[in-house]
Parts: structure tokens; sequence; C-alpha cells
């Protein structure tokens, strides 16, 4: 069967709406956006973490969880883990690391 409609070919194609790709062709100029993150469960307990990477800064993801939802985080340990390994990659000091969340919270 043969489709006669194009724009119903391009939306099959790019796996998107029809209406989004009328969107597009009347108005070419027009970028796709993304949205900026929203805030972090974790912002609220950054110097939390800070202080607890100070007392040992080979902590574990688990330990650490535990401790912020005895302070009533409600996240993951996904969360955890993630700012753990971007902490431990920049080769951030965990003193450093307190002083300065200390300063901006």
């Amino acid at each position: 069967m043969i489709n006669l409609d194009p724009m119903f070919s391009i939306a099959r194609e790019l796996n998107v709406g029809r209406p989004t790709v009328k969107k597009y062709l009347e108005n070419p100029e027009q970028t796709i956006s993304k949205r900026p993150p929203g805030p972090s469960k974790l912002n609220p307990y950054w110097v939390l973490i800070g202080q607890l990477l100070g007392q040992d800064s080979q902590a574990k993801a688990l330990v650490i969880l535990q401790r912020l939802q005895s302070q009533g985080f409600d996240g993951e340990i996904t969360i955890v883990r993630d700012y753990l390994q971007k902490i431990r990659d920049m080769g951030v000091k965990p003193e450093l690391l307190t002083r300065a969340l200390a300063i901006f919270a």
C-alpha cells in the first residue's frame, strides 16, 4: 500500500508524531530545545555528603545512602553512586569539598 500523506511518511521515518512534523514544516527555523535539568534530590544533602566523605573518603555509596535516608532522603542508590563517582573522578579532596559546600550552603 502506498501512502500519499508525506507527513505520515516523514513521521514514521523519524519516529515522531505527525503534529511534530507539521510544526517543523510550518516553521523550519524553529530548533529543538532541551529543558535544563531540574535540581537534584541530593542538593539539600551536599554538605552532609561532604562531611561523611571528610570522615572516610572511601565511604561506600550504600553507607552514605543509609545516612542520607536517616535524614529524610528519599532517592535511590544510583544517584548517590553517580554523585560519588563524579566527585572521585574530579579528584576533589573531601576536606576541600566540605569547606566549599559549607560556604555555599
